[in-house]
């Protein structure tokens, strides 16, 4: 285990909870955002921190977050990273992956009309992915007369809900993000409130990450330098230098680099936990999606590998088989999945590609070691997994395991 400079962390929950309003408010806050920016997302004088955020044409007319919105600054000698994540429950996909890749999350709770579904449904998705610091946001508490007896009721509603989870740590912090009470500043507002501040919070907390074996760079955006392509992504594990090549999973192509640039300027070489951009002088189709790893730490293809899965509809959770679409890096495959042997709400399950995939295990690359399930017809994401051995033997066969049928849902 490693600890790191930067900390990522998400927000998440229900759709009209404020997450956007709360995240725009905190960038604000710690002098992150231009002036001509706040300016842009002024309504009639009047500042929308929501819209600082919210750069989709179609997130605007709607007021909502549809893909997952990622800010970076700094404040007090930290580097941040936040994943606005959406609230609707059909882009539970983009929330996680933001999930997946994040050391916190800030779990928001409207303080009007209290604990959702999507709350409770979005916590146990983080959990699943290994999240262990959880911060409840009461928010909106403005509309409820800063009530200790209505912060009070969340906490208890919150905690009776996820007793079944184990092993997280919560913390629970009443605020508004429109009046800024309790969001990078302590509140007057509520003097019976005793902790930290939002921002206190995450400039303190500690967490430890583990560390990936193996070079593995998500290709996230694909630019042009002087006619080249530059590739565009989070280092994940080891370290990359001018002149390495690199393969692209699932592939036989291989690049190799010819120039690195971290935050705007050239660089020799990066580490893990850096945004990149890799640029080469091959003519390789790359596209977003893609993973560039190194031979010497190879992802392994494979027809069949041994996951956990967190049924998002709980009827396939009583299925000893389901057909469905593998998504998994930028491969989508029809698999099939047999289930076997239930861990609380995780089911373990053997799935069967009828092409080989690249798989990482995700207890190494947690970046890249998660998948997807989508159902055929609908193209509704089903299910969310970590890759857990490549082996099938290590697979728990639904007769082995006849406790499968009478499982509890996890939602």
């Amino acid at each position: 285990m490693q600890s790191r400079d930067t900390l990522h962390f998400l927000t998440c929950g229900h759709v009209d909870d404020g997450k956007s309003t709360l995240i725009g408010r905190l960038l604000y806050d710690v002098g992150a955002i231009p002036d001509d920016q706040a300016e842009g997302a002024s309504v009639n004088g009047v500042l929308d921190y929501s819209r600082l955020l919210d750069g989709l044409e179609d997130e605007r007319s709607q007021g909502i977050t549809i893909d997952a919105a990622y800010r970076y600054f700094r404040y007090g000698g930290r580097s941040f990273r936040i994943a606005d994540t959406p609230g609707h429950i059909q882009y539970v996909r983009n929330m996680a992956v933001a999930a997946a890749n994040s050391d916190v999350a800030l779990i928001l709770v409207d303080g009007a009309h209290g604990v959702r579904e999507q709350t409770i449904r979005h916590s146990k998705i983080a959990a699943f992915f290994g999240i262990r610091q959880f911060v409840i946001v009461a928010n909106k508490m403005d509309l409820v007369g800063y009530s200790q007896e209505k912060f009070k009721a969340i906490e208890k509603d919150y905690r009776a809900q996820m007793a079944e989870v184990s092993g997280v740590e919560l913390t629970f912090i009443p605020v508004s993000a429109i009046a800024g009470d309790n969001v990078f500043k302590k509140s007057t507002n509520m003097p019976w409130y005793k902790g930290e501040s939002m921002m206190d919070y995450l400039s303190k907390v500690q967490v430890q990450i583990t560390a990936a074996q193996g070079v593995r760079l998500p290709v996230q955006s694909v630019i042009r330098y002087d006619d080249r392509r530059g590739y565009q992504g989070m280092l994940n594990g080891g370290v990359v230098k001018t002149g390495d090549r690199l393969q692209v999973a699932g592939t036989n192509s291989s690049i190799s680099i010819s120039r690195i640039f971290h935050s705007g300027k050239q660089v020799q070489e990066v580490s893990a936990g850096q945004a990149v951009t890799l640029v080469t002088d091959d003519d390789v189709d790359i596209a977003r999606g893609n993973v560039l790893y190194p031979a010497n730490a190879p992802i392994r293809s494979t027809e069949t590998f041994v996951g956990s899965v967190l049924w998002l509809d709980p009827s396939f959770a009583s299925r000893g088989d389901v057909q469905c679409t593998l998504k998994i890096h930028n491969r989508e495959e029809q698999v099939e999945v047999r289930q076997g042997a239930v861990n609380g709400p995780i089911v373990d399950t053997c799935i069967f590609a009828a092409l080989p995939v690249p798989v990482d295990l995700y207890s190494q690359n947690r970046m890249t070691g998660i998948f997807m399930l989508i159902e055929l017809e609908t193209e509704r994401t089903i299910g969310v997994g970590t890759v857990r051995s490549l082996e099938e033997r290590d697979w728990i066969s639904a007769e082995e395991a006849p406790h499968l049928k009478n499982s509890a849902s996890f939602f």
